[in-house]
């Protein structure tokens, strides 16, 4: 064995277990120390100055010369055994040569080992199992180490892209403090748009363009802290481009805090994120209103709306709103986008947020002579947008507005005859009305008639409504005796001019003094719903007969 070696900067031992390789030895100057499959694992301690060395036989350490606390210069150090093992001595020392006289540690992945060379003579060697990152006897690798958990790629745009970086002591026994971590970021291309700068879980200050750092107080041995990297990743960001954060322990404290600890070459964790085509679903509806001719100018109402039903913005939305064919009594009236632009028959929306709806209102005006259940139809498409559509089966949209009638009908009979107003009347003269009829609309009125009735009080066969010697406007009189009907030609246009009919009664000379004669509309209707029915039956028109005999 090699008793006394010159010293040099020894990097640190870590196994990260057999995965990659079942079965693993040690072997000092070829002898077997730790037989296949025994070996746990090797790793440094910069507290101690140790190696430590896991086995299901014991802890074995490489100690400095000075005892447990030395002062001593990097790399002056010795392998000792701290166990027994009957196939080597008891406390041997070991030494290892500085790299200019040969010495150095390699990992061999092809064969399996770790190997340590303890000078320029090649037959002193320590053997052990690989271990997770290659080092030499050009400096320390620190117990200290950062590692970020990489989103897949690629990452929608549109979003919040999350990197949590970790960093663990993974030390046996160190209790480190103030371990400062640089977090850098960067894009390809270089400043690339969308792309804001990153926001932090934790407190941060800069100390460089693209780097933050983030100190935490104290890490135990085998302890993490995470930290989130956030960047808001817009939705017109160009897809392939990449987002890729950079982290690295860059000093720490011993335990305490009145010294710095040796975080030696800790290698630097890197995650790269490339950005993918956004995507969000747009959806196409249409409403209308249920219009009434004549009530209002824009009386109809077709209601297009997109709602953007992604968690993103969706912007340069593109639709094509058909155009409406009108039936006869509607105009075109007003457009109403409650975003953006219409133009011809395109709708431009720049941007609907998340969750919410864009609305374009088509107005229409249907005029009081528009035939009941005329149609105003529409149709709209969503045709594109700067994002990518998803489930474009809802993206269009069509519906039809239609056209009811409403109309308002009154009636009134004032006496015309012996003379206007007459309270009575001489027997062998006439009796006469005038039945006026009105429409309140909105909407005109068709097929409107009216039913007037005679009655008599005492009753007397020979007092009769006299329909040869009636008359009407814009209508027809039929009947006559003890009723008549009067059926009103063409439409009665809203609060237009009244549409009349007189009505004679002939008073016989044989009627008895005082008789009670009376004419009472008993029915006014036409085609269209009467809004306001109670208004349209006036009272009984009445008249008295004198009959003072010959």
């Amino acid at each position: 064995m090699i008793k006394q070696k010159t010293t040099f900067m020894v990097a640190a031992l870590l196994l990260g277990g057999s995965v990659a390789h079942a079965q693993f030895g040690l072997e000092i100057d070829g002898q077997t120390v730790v037989p296949a499959g025994q070996l746990n694992g090797i790793r440094y301690n910069p507290d101690l100055r140790t190696f430590v060395i896991d086995s299901v036989h014991a802890d074995w350490r490489c100690v400095a010369n000075g005892g447990p606390t030395p002062v001593v210069s990097p790399g002056d150090f010795r392998l000792m055994l701290d166990s027994v093992n009957p196939l080597t001595e008891a406390d041997a020392v070991y030494r290892i040569a500085s790299a200019a006289n040969g010495g150095s540690i390699v990992h061999d992945f092809a064969s399996g080992r770790i190997v340590i060379q303890t000078s320029s003579d090649p037959s002193e060697q320590l053997n052990c199992a690989p271990f997770r990152a290659s080092f030499s006897s050009s400096g320390f690798e620190s117990s200290l180490a950062t590692e970020s958990a990489t989103p897949p790629s690629p990452f929608t745009a549109g979003g919040t892209l999350t990197i949590p970086v970790t960093v663990t002591n993974d030390s046996a026994s160190d209790v480190v403090t103030d371990v400062a971590v640089d977090l850098t970021w960067s894009t390809d291309p270089a400043g690339a748009a969308g792309i804001d700068p990153p926001t932090f879980s934790e407190s941060v200050i800069p100390i460089a363009a693209g780097t933050h750092r983030w100190t935490v107080d104290v890490l135990f041995p085998g302890e993490s802290r995470t930290i989130d990297v956030e960047f808001n990743v817009g939705s017109q960001t160009a897809p392939g481009t990449v987002i890729r954060t950079e982290s690295v322990v860059a000093e720490a404290m011993n335990r305490v805090g009145d010294a710095a600890y040796a975080v030696g070459n800790p290698a630097v964790d890197v995650s790269e994120v490339t950005v993918g085509v956004a995507s969000g679903d747009l959806t196409a509806g249409l409403q209308t209103n249920n219009p009434v001719a004549g009530l209002g100018s824009d009386n109809v109402t077709l209601s297009y709306a997109i709602t953007n039903n992604a968690g993103i913005p969706m912007s340069s939305v593109q639709a094509t709103v058909a155009a409406v064919n009108l039936p006869s009594g509607l105009s075109i009236g007003s457009v109403t986008p409650s975003a953006g632009s219409f133009i011809g028959d395109q709708w431009s929306v720049p941007e609907i947020p998340p969750g919410q709806t864009v609305t374009l209102e088509q107005a229409f005006t249907a005029a009081a002579f528009t035939a009941a259940s005329s149609q105003v139809c529409g149709s709209f498409s969503i045709d594109s947008a700067a994002e990518q559509l998803l489930d474009t089966g809802d993206d269009t949209a069509a519906g039809c507005a239609v056209v009811a009638r409403e109309v308002d009908l009154v009636s009134i009979t004032p006496v015309v005859a012996p003379s206007f107003g007459a309270a009575t009347v001489n027997a062998g003269e006439v009796f006469a009305i005038q039945l006026q009829i009105d429409n309140e609309g909105p909407s005109n009125a068709s097929a409107v008639g009216a039913s007037v009735v005679l009655s008599v009080d005492p009753p007397d066969a020979g007092v009769s409504i006299n329909q040869s010697t009636s008359s009407s406007s814009f209508g027809v009189l039929t009947g006559g005796g003890s009723s008549i009907d009067y059926d009103v030609s063409g439409e009665i246009e809203p609060n237009g001019f009244a549409r009349t009919a007189v009505i004679n009664v002939d008073i016989p000379q044989t009627v008895a003094d005082q008789t009670s004669v009376c004419l009472q509309v008993t029915l006014l209707s036409g085609t269209e719903i009467d809004t306001t029915p109670g208004n349209n039956l006036p009272a009984p028109a009445c008249i008295t007969v004198v009959n003072t005999g010959p």
